[in-house]
């Protein structure tokens, strides 16, 4: 991986594990479905939680910016869930005075896939890297944190309570997920053995490039080839 993302990692560790287990505390990682349903959108980005920096800063900027309403979810505030409306859309995790040194922020998309374990297992053999786990992060459900062959990382999600309701996006919600980087020759192949996706070429110009990850015929998420200066491989949410 180009970037050095060894601080975050180490935040989203102390995120995903307690003491070294393989299951999650049930006040760690809240269920992303309000209405529990044994539905899933497979090949969907299905939830977004926030690393942050400052915590109190990304809470009153989200909260001006969209109208978001972010409460804790557990008593000691470490988990703040995100509401547009009524509805959960995602968390930021307050990790003041854990990690050893000052972090950028950084948005995870966790992607909704049939088998956490059997997916992860392709990351490993296709060039990625299982940052942490699978383990039961409860009661969210079975989760990886994996990097794509470009560095860009992202979550590996089966919910315990089903995936919210696949619904057209109205304001505050999120709209679509773009992955973005410099060369898209390592990642060609890389998120159809993990995920399933096909890829449909939509521009390709010489300085620029997109496609869309189709999962069948619904177009998923979008990949933008683009070399912009200081900008390294990222998985980007639109709101």
């Amino acid at each position: 991986m180009k970037r050095a993302y060894a601080n975050i990692f180490w935040l989203v560790i102390v995120m995903f594990v307690a003491g070294g287990c393989t299951t999650v505390g049930s006040d760690a990682l809240p269920s992303i479905n309000a209405q529990p349903s044994s539905t899933h959108q497979t090949g969907s980005f299905v939830w977004f939680d926030l690393l942050s920096e400052d915590v109190d800063a990304a809470r009153a900027f989200y909260s001006d910016l969209f109208g978001w309403r972010i409460q804790p979810s557990d008593d000691d505030g470490t988990y703040l869930m995100i509401h547009n409306g009524s509805r959960a859309i995602g968390g930021i995790v307050a990790h003041e005075n854990r990690a050893p040194q000052a972090v950028e922020s950084l948005w995870i998309g966790s992607l909704s896939v049939e088998d956490v374990d059997r997916a992860a297992a392709a990351v490993r053999n296709h060039g990625g890297t299982v940052l942490e786990g699978p383990l039961n992060a409860m009661p969210r459900g079975r989760m990886a944190l994996v990097a794509d062959p470009a560095g860009a990382v992202l979550a590996l999600l089966r919910s315990d309570a089903g995936d919210p309701a696949d619904e057209p996006p109205g304001e505050g919600d999120w709209l679509w997920t773009d992955l973005i980087l410099d060369d898209a020759g390592p990642v060609k192949d890389f998120y159809h053995q993990v995920a399933g996706f096909t890829l449909r070429a939509v521009e390709d110009r010489e300085q620029h490039s997109y496609s869309v990850f189709m999962a069948g015929r619904q177009p998923r998420a979008g990949m933008v080839v683009l070399d912009w200066e200081g900008i390294e491989a990222n998985w980007l949410p639109y709101v």
